[in-house]
């Protein structure tokens, strides 16, 4: 797997407002799909992870707004690892338009590792090992914590 998942998709009537382009919270979506189809690819099942009682809660989000995208665009979801700590995971986005190379936002979010009743726990050693080693991959100066 290289250290930068690329998720295709089109965008979808729903993920338009009224103006007909994305709506500002399909970006959110959007990063949660790439963060998906990015584990998964990676060997790392949040269904299993969950039945295991182990949750990934979204503690911050960001996004940047970068250029319009319209119903029915092509878009890639680009997800990568910015940095692992022992209890959290931080992920880095970019939406892109294949069609005129444009970056329609970027951002990030951060998640916890909590059990089912919410009290943070360490990431499990196979989950924080796979997510570092992409971490480093991506970024050689990023902040990845043994």
């Amino acid at each position: 797997m290289t250290p930068v998942h690329r998720s295709e998709t089109r965008v979808r009537y729903q993920e338009t407002d009224r103006m007909g382009i994305i709506h500002h919270s399909a970006y959110i979506i959007y990063f949660e799909v790439g963060r998906t189809e990015f584990m998964r690819d990676a060997g790392i099942s949040y269904r299993a992870l969950e039945d295991e009682g182990i949750l990934l809660a979204v503690t911050n989000v960001e996004v940047n707004y970068r250029n319009r995208g319209a119903y029915d665009d092509a878009i890639v979801i680009e997800t990568w690892i910015q940095d692992v700590r022992p209890i959290r995971i931080t992920f880095g986005y970019r939406v892109l338009r294949p069609s005129d190379n444009k970056i329609l936002a970027d951002g990030k979010t951060r998640l916890a590792c909590v059990t089912k009743d919410f009290k943070p726990q360490r990431l499990p050693d196979r989950v924080h090992n796979i997510a570092k080693n992409l971490a480093l991959q991506t970024n050689p100066e990023s902040r990845a914590k043994t």
